[in-house]
């Protein structure tokens, strides 16, 4: 099981918070997000649910995961990659 994501770019209010951002994580894997109030931290995470949409990138998702995230409709996208967050706030 393996969650991917390339070039991610979100916004926040019109307002772009993040930008390039790229990771991976396989199953046992964690991912710390730490920053700032108002940095973009719920944003990516409401970004990876599907319950708002990238300004751009791609969300990947191993597809033998896709029956239990397409009920919140996160089934688009592409992959997480190992990176660094550019954050804009």
């Amino acid at each position: 099981m393996e969650l991917h994501v390339q070039k991610l770019s979100i916004a926040r209010g019109g307002l772009a918070v993040l930008k390039n951002v790229s990771f991976s994580l396989s199953a046992g894997q964690a991912l710390v997000i730490r920053g700032p109030n108002g940095i973009g931290k719920t944003t990516l995470l409401r970004t990876l649910a599907g319950l708002q949409p990238a300004l751009a990138g791609e969300i990947n998702l191993d597809p033998d995961m896709m029956g239990l995230c397409c009920a919140c409709g996160w089934h688009k996208g592409d992959a997480f990659g190992r990176g660094e967050f550019d954050f804009l706030g």
